[in-house]
């Protein structure tokens, strides 16, 4: 899985991978299985984008055995705080976690313009 992602938060920077451990939170917090993530409706995407995020900055700091400085209720400032930015960098992140996107095809298509 793929989707790294490093976004600076009110002058702290946060680290974010969207790999498995996050995907499996998400997936408990719905209660649903990998092939039903197409069953989240619209009005729920905006908790998935959430909740996913969450966790995927929670990873790398209960990687290192330390204790997340935040909660799931400060992503809803997050979002507040790039003016919704973040949303667009995340979305991404997921996609490139889910296979959705190639890394590659993207990064070219950006040369390209």
């Amino acid at each position: 899985m793929e989707g790294h992602l490093t976004y600076t938060i009110n002058g702290i920077e946060r680290k974010m991978f969207f790999g498995n451990y996050a995907l499996e939170k998400v997936l408990q917090h719905f209660n649903i299985s990998v092939s039903d993530l197409h069953t989240i409706p619209d009005s729920r995407q905006m908790e998935f984008v959430r909740v996913w995020m969450f966790h995927a900055a929670c990873y790398p700091i209960l990687k290192e055995g330390g204790v997340p400085d935040f909660t799931e209720f400060d992503t809803y400032e997050w979002v507040d705080a790039s003016k919704s930015d973040i949303l667009v960098k995340v979305n991404e992140a997921i996609a490139k976690s889910l296979g959705l996107v190639d890394a590659t095809e993207q990064k070219k298509s950006k040369v390209k313009k």
